[in-house]
């Protein structure tokens, strides 16, 4: 149930921290943020980064008390 709590803050995190990095016009080295095209929408998109905030965002929430 973890993991799933966690999806949200990493998605939220690879997504500011992607569209403040991308903004700039970098690449962002070893994130490899990407922009994805939806429609006539467009955003910046990092799953390096959306998979460590899991990571961290799981831990954390395995690791408090309930």
């Amino acid at each position: 149930m973890n993991l799933f709590k966690a999806v949200f803050p990493a998605a939220l995190l690879s997504w500011l921290v992607s569209s403040a990095i991308g903004g700039q016009g970098s690449r962002g080295a070893w994130l490899t943020i990407e922009r994805l095209h939806f429609q006539q929408h467009s955003m910046f998109w990092s799953w390096p980064l959306f998979v460590i905030g899991t990571v961290v965002a799981w831990a954390l929430f395995t690791m408090t008390p309930k």
